[in-house]
């Protein structure tokens, strides 16, 4: 006689695994190096890894939120990035950008 398993039954999975060089001690190593690199994307355009956001003109992300999204794309197999925008980043001449809300809309 075959036993059947209702769907409520469930066996134990494992915990998501360490992404490797993003465990929280790589993490604030990388902090304590105090340094700020350029990474060029043909999607992203250029991104700064930052050990803390500055609020300079250009597309930062700390080591925390590159390890978020890394984590975020593991639970969807084959997803990428397909854009990096700063909400109220505005480039050179540009008006500044006014939340719909703010508009009234």
């Amino acid at each position: 006689m075959s036993e059947s398993r209702s769907h409520t039954d469930s066996t134990p999975q494992s915990p998501t695994p360490e992404l490797r060089g993003l465990t929280t001690e790589d993490i604030a190593t990388w902090k304590a190096l105090n340094v700020a690199v350029c990474i060029r994307s043909r999607v992203a355009g250029e991104v700064w890894v930052v050990p803390d956001y500055t609020g300079l003109p250009r597309k930062e992300i700390t080591a925390e939120h590159v390890a978020t999204l890394s984590r975020f794309l593991a639970l969807f197999p084959g997803a990428e990035i397909a854009r990096f925008d700063l909400p109220n980043h505005r480039t050179p001449g540009s008006a500044p950008r006014v939340p719909a809300r703010a508009r009234g809309i």
